[in-house]
């Protein structure tokens, strides 16, 4: 009977031990669900807060405009942040696009102008 009676006790103990493991892991979930819901919170309030880096900063800006053209400033940055601002790509874009044949297109063709309304455009460039 003794052993019975051990038995008995030892499935209780097991039973309440499982209960503890469940409260545990759902207490558990439940710290991880508000923590992950806090960070979560803090990352969007920061896009929110976050400028949309549509402008040019001092370094962008010319410190002589009669000296050079601001596609001269530009250029010589090498700032992505500046040629995504005012083109809409990155530096290593603009070099390959400019390499990749847009570059002696815009070299050797002439741009057609109009000189007078509605007629065809004009070459200058052709002799």
């Amino acid at each position: 009977m003794d052993l019975e009676a051990f038995l008995l006790h030892q499935l209780d103990d097991d039973l309440d031990m499982d209960e503890t493991d469940s409260e545990q892991a759902l207490i558990a979930t439940a710290i991880a669900s508000i923590a992950l819901g806090a960070h979560e919170a803090r990352r969007r309030r920061a896009e929110r807060r976050k400028p949309s880096r549509l402008y040019l900063c001092r370094a962008q800006l010319l410190r002589n405009p009669r000296g050079t053209t601001p596609w001269q400033t530009l250029f010589r940055s090498g700032s992505d942040r500046a040629y995504i601002t005012t083109m809409g790509f990155d530096v290593k874009t603009f070099h390959a696009i400019v390499s990749g044949g847009f570059g002696e297109a815009w070299n050797t063709l002439p741009i057609p102008r109009v000189t007078r309304f509605h007629t065809f455009p004009v070459y200058d460039s052709i002799a």
